[in-house]
């Protein structure tokens, strides 16, 4: 997309990192104004949405990657919550992982369309 060219990538994109108590700060301040329980990707997303700061009128999304399930023990040690297993991921919960070894895209993009 940028032709491997990382200032031209630094122009369109921004990072940052956080540390894990700050995530967890977060998550209970997201918790304790909205009642919604933020995994911690969604947390640091959070995070970054205000360091980057949003001008006036401006507004900002942070998206969640995945259900706080993925890490209960993280998501329970900090907030008052008992998170609730989905049943689409109790059936699959005990299931054996399988990995499957990719060295390179096209070996990835073979795979998938097969």
């Amino acid at each position: 997309m940028f032709d491997n060219d990382i200032e031209a990538l630094k122009k369109s994109f921004s990072s940052y990192s956080f540390t894990d108590d700050e995530t967890r700060e977060t998550m209970k301040k997201i918790y304790a104004k909205s009642g919604y329980v933020a995994d911690p990707h969604g947390a640091v997303g959070y995070l970054g949405l205000k360091k980057y700061g949003l001008k006036e009128n401006e507004f900002g999304v942070f998206l969640e990657t995945a259900h706080p399930v993925k890490f209960l023990d993280v998501v329970e040690e900090t907030l008052p919550v008992k998170v609730e297993i989905p049943a689409q991921i109790q059936k699959v919960i005990n299931n054996k992982k399988v990995a499957i070894k990719a060295s390179s895209y096209e070996d990835l993009k073979a795979f998938l369309l097969h």
